[in-house]
């Protein structure tokens, strides 16, 4: 019996707004349930491989650089702020607020930090192959 394509599929993965990875797989008139189920799960497999790399990559990269800006950001406004203080200079009412809620502040970047760091390591741990 000659094998003769009997039908095809497309895998699509959205990686950002800008790029997607879209795979075409084919069906053959030979392929069993279980050759063409072999087949769908390698190509999700190459799919959800590229989708944590953009997203360890690119996205949480980004993340966790956002966050260490946020933390140096907040620690040289605070430091401002109590410098203008202790020079005996009036802060706004906005600025004593600020310096009020500058260690939950501090915590939550720390947090998120952290949070998106150990996301990071997880992220790398699957596309090592250490993690399914």
């Amino acid at each position: 019996m000659e094998r003769t394509l009997s039908g095809n599929f497309q895998l699509t993965a959205v990686l950002t707004d800008k790029r997607q990875l879209v795979l075409t797989g084919y069906v053959y008139s030979d392929d069993t349930p279980h050759d063409i189920n072999a087949r769908l799960d390698a190509y999700q497999d190459a799919l959800d491989r590229q989708a944590i790399r953009v997203d360890v990559m690119v996205t949480k990269t980004a993340e966790l650089a956002r966050a260490e800006a946020a933390v140096v950001e907040l620690m040289a406004h605070n430091e401002a702020l109590s410098k203008r203080q202790s020079a005996g200079k009036k802060l706004t009412s906005q600025q004593v607020q600020q310096m009020s809620h500058f260690d939950d502040q501090l915590r939550h970047w720390m947090r998120t930090k952290e949070s998106v760091a150990a996301a990071i390591e997880e992220g790398k741990r699957k596309l090592n192959g250490a993690a399914k």
